[in-house]
């Protein structure tokens, strides 16, 4: 489901899709941007402000342990959904954050 408007005051549009509704990432890191060390600097700073963090791999679910295991030089792109409106678009919690980790 896609909603527009949801900040206007006469209302606001509400487009029912088929499949799961990816929206835009808040931010991507390239791979330039990507430190080596990435997925343990997630775990030790609370990258999720006091939210869960849920870890995606080219679109699935799946552990910290198994992301961090994945080279960085293997990752094409991460993107970052924090906003809760996109975050629950995805069908996730409003108190998470999805990183979902695109691979080459």
């Amino acid at each position: 489901m896609l909603v527009y408007g949801e900040r206007a005051a006469n209302g606001v549009i509400i487009i029912r899709t088929k499949g799961k509704v990816i929206p835009r990432a808040d931010y991507t890191l390239t791979p330039a941007e990507i430190p080596a060390e990435l997925f343990s600097l997630y775990q030790a700073q609370d990258f999720g402000a006091g939210k869960k963090v849920v870890y995606l791999l080219n679109g699935q679910r799946t552990k910290l342990r198994k992301t961090k295991k994945t080279s960085t030089t293997k990752i094409s792109s991460i993107k970052v959904y924090q906003s809760e409106f996109k975050v629950n678009l995805m069908g996730y919690s409003k108190q998470e954050v999805v990183v979902d980790v695109i691979l080459r």
